[in-house]
């Protein structure tokens, strides 16, 4: 295109129009993948150090932890509310096992609120600086402790079940059942665990009775109670299920007394 065309269209209104519309484009895209680009870096500088909890309320996370848990756990630990043997060893930096272990606890290690445990050093030792008040009873405790329970059935109907021995010769109720049935409370108490902490075991219930007695009901499928709620016998505190390692729905039932497993067969009315 010559001069003389190049001037004549220059002057032409159509012409310029449309020069115009083309800067304001190019021009547009260029603002909008500035703002774009700008507005992600900082959706990314502000969510970097948190993670997904975090994003989603609006909470950063504290990433350097205080020594106020390692303090707690120094020597001894008292349980509260809502506590769990699993939780706490994770919080105390040692292993269930051995913690169970140092406090004489077996399975499905049961702690009550209040309850003082031993913690381990460093070097696997027991700190014992403050007595522990969970020495468990002697035979003769246990064999008078039948006679202070009396307890009912844990299902509304007498369905197909088993006692099962453990290695020492205790029992433990297995009852085949269907899903959704009631699980009811064998007895007056409080409602002092509900959780799956216990893989095995599932969704479990724990309920501790007046006569030192504790009744433990696993494989749930929905619980109808909360910790610290008081219950009574024959009052709905569960949903059967097939929740934990079993091959069917079933509930298993346990007793303990003072933190030790009891016969349960012999608390039965």
């Amino acid at each position: 295109m010559c001069l003389p065309d190049l001037l004549r269209h220059y002057f032409n209104p159509l012409f310029r129009l449309k020069v115009l519309l083309v800067f304001f484009s190019v021009f547009s895209v260029f603002t909008l993948t500035a703002c774009s680009t700008q507005s992600h870096k900082e959706g990314y500088n502000k969510y970097q150090s948190t993670d997904l909890k975090s994003v989603n309320t609006g909470k950063k996370v504290n990433t350097h932890p205080t020594n106020k848990t390692q303090q707690a756990c120094s020597d001894t630990y008292k349980v509260v509310r809502g506590d769990s043997l699993s939780e706490i060893a994770a919080k105390c930096h040692i292993k269930m096992s051995r913690l169970a272990k140092a406090n004489g606890l077996s399975r499905p290690y049961t702690i009550h609120i209040g309850q003082t445990l031993s913690i381990l050093k460093s070097d696997g030792s027991v700190v014992a600086t403050r007595p522990v008040q969970n020495k468990l009873p002697n035979r003769a405790q246990i064999k008078n402790s039948y006679k202070k329970a009396s307890w009912q059935w844990p299902m509304e109907q007498k369905l197909e079940h088993r006692f099962l021995r453990d290695s020492a010769g205790i029992t433990g109720l297995s009852i085949n059942c269907f899903p959704g049935m009631q699980v009811l409370a064998v007895a007056d108490g409080e409602v002092v665990y509900v959780g799956n902490a216990i893989m095995q075991y599932g969704l479990m219930v724990m309920l501790k009775h007046p006569s030192g007695h504790m009744s433990v009901y696993a494989h749930n499928s929905m619980v109808q109670v909360k910790e610290g709620q008081q219950v009574k016998a024959g009052q709905r505190i569960a949903t059967s299920g097939g929740t934990g390692l079993t091959e069917r729905p079933k509930l298993y039932v346990e007793a303990r007394y003072k933190g030790k497993k009891v016969d349960i067969k012999r608390l039965f009315k």
